[in-house]
């Protein structure tokens, strides 16, 4: 079962008179810290796209291979290391584009036994 109601039963919002109503005001969100600590990136070491949005892999400074974890793009604080790691996939795709022979051969060879 749903609980359903025809548009007609609502009303405009009101905002709240803190005089008259003081125990309705609304939460206010906590303050961001500003001092508050971030892991430091050492490298960025693959992306991939979730649901239209993309990811990092991101190395951690001072933390073993086991400890790289996947960084929502909107949450990663490196530009220039994002930069970086952008330059550095678009040249790789720009020398696979530069040698298709070369590829080729190597299936090629794969197959031949």
């Amino acid at each position: 079962m749903h609980m359903v109601f025809h548009a007609r039963l609502l009303k405009p919002a009101t905002p709240n008179d803190p005089t008259r109503f003081p125990n309705r005001e609304p939460l206010r969100p906590d303050p961001t810290f500003p001092n508050e600590e971030e892991y430091k990136i050492e490298t960025i070491l693959d992306h991939r796209n979730i649901r239209g949005r993309r990811e990092y892999l991101v190395h951690l400074l001072g933390y073993s291979n086991s400890d790289d974890s996947w960084v929502k793009e909107k949450d990663l604080h490196a530009a220039n290391l994002l930069e970086e790691y952008l330059t550095a996939i678009e040249k790789e795709k720009q020398d696979n584009k530069a040698s298709p022979g070369d590829q080729a051969k190597g299936r090629r060879g794969a197959r031949a036994t």
